[in-house]
């Protein structure tokens, strides 16, 4: 059973390895490695429609990441004082969330 998790684990993560290698490639096609560089980043990173993006992914981000945070601990402090059966109702809806990650 190891051996098989290895197997599933090298096969998921050794492409995104050589992609990660071949990012850092000096020339224009990915096809040959013309010596490392970081040129392309640095191309990447002064275009300003690319700064943008990163700035509004950021914002979504710690917005998302904030909200989740607050109403995770006020339905904690909630399920804390619950009993019966609006405990379960609660509970069902927190594992729903959990179990169903695309819908939420």
């Amino acid at each position: 059973m190891k051996l098989y998790a290895v197997c599933v684990y090298l096969f998921l993560y050794i492409p995104i390895g050589i992609i990660a290698l071949f990012s850092f490639n000096a020339g224009r096609h990915a096809s040959q490695m013309q010596g490392f560089s970081v040129k392309w980043y640095g191309k990447t990173l002064s275009n300003p429609f690319v700064m943008d993006a990163l700035e509004n992914s950021l914002i979504v981000a710690f917005t998302s990441a904030l909200c989740a945070s607050v109403f995770g601990t006020m339905a904690a402090v909630a399920l804390q004082g619950i009993k019966g059966p609006m405990r379960t109702a609660f509970d069902m809806l927190i594992y729903i969330a959990v179990m169903i990650p695309g819908i939420v």
